[in-house]
């Protein structure tokens, strides 16, 4: 499981550090706390996995992770809701993605859990026209 903590600083910055439980890795993604009302969390990376669609009578969910960039790539497991699994019909594994996502969290039995929902997941064609050849 995933779980985040924040901070500000100079009450200009929020840092959200996301913590993976297995692999004890810090994703930091850093934005301007006065604009952030209004704008979304977005994070890009190459998908990993795609998962099937799990229903029940009034809900549909489906699990998808990214691998970030960088020096310190890491996975990042995302949820998406209803009428938003349609999006990931166009995407495939090695795709770069570009997600913008909304993060909660909620207490079960003194523990907290938290997802990361996302509601717009984009196929960065562009990357991808540029690591092709030939």
């Amino acid at each position: 499981s995933i779980r985040f903590e924040g901070e500000t600083i100079n009450n200009q910055m929020l840092v959200v550090f996301f913590y993976l439980d297995l692999a004890c890795i810090k994703n930091i993604i850093t934005f301007d706390l006065m604009q952030s009302q209004n704008t979304p969390l977005q994070i890009e990376g190459i998908c990993t996995f795609i998962g099937n669609v799990s229903h029940g009578e009034k809900w549909k969910r489906q699990e998808f992770v990214i691998k970030t960039e960088g020096q310190y790539p890491t996975e990042i497991c995302f949820s998406v809701w209803n009428d938003k699994t349609e999006m990931l019909n166009r995407c495939q594994v090695n795709d770069k993605l570009i997600v913008k996502f909304n993060p909660s969290s909620r207490q079960h039995q003194e523990r907290w859990y938290t997802e990361l929902t996302a509601w717009n997941v984009v196929v960065d064609f562009s990357a991808m026209r540029k690591g092709a050849t030939v």
